[in-house]
């Protein structure tokens, strides 16, 4: 199997931004895919601007094909480093600018939410 230039790069940038995630904020892979997740399906836009809605543990755990308990489990590491906040309704990211900042480690583009 032969992979495209742009394949290999892609998955350079995969592992360069989880190399990066434990470098600068000290998570594990799993914590550093459930905050990119909890930012996907929660940073909505509401009338022209960018909100961040409550994403429940069930719907991150079916994105990311995890148990809701690890999504539960590992979320409380994530609010302990103030990344998101557990709340009645969900998870939600305490910094959309931090999320942001988070993404660009993978090349992700917000704008395309």
């Amino acid at each position: 199997m032969h992979l495209a230039a742009d394949e290999l790069a892609t998955i350079g940038r995969l592992l360069g931004g989880f190399g990066a995630a434990r470098m600068k904020k000290g998570l594990s892979a799993d914590e550093a895919l459930i905050y990119l997740a909890v930012g996907r399906l929660g940073i909505a836009n509401i009338a022209g601007a960018r909100k961040a809605i409550p994403v429940r543990c069930q719907d991150v755990g079916e994105l990311l094909k995890m148990p809701r308990e690890t999504i539960r489990r590992k979320s409380e590491r994530l609010e302990t480093k103030e990344m998101v906040t557990i709340s009645s309704g969900g998870l939600i990211i305490s910094d959309m600018e931090d999320w942001r900042r988070f993404s660009e480690l993978f090349r992700i583009n917000i704008d395309s939410l």
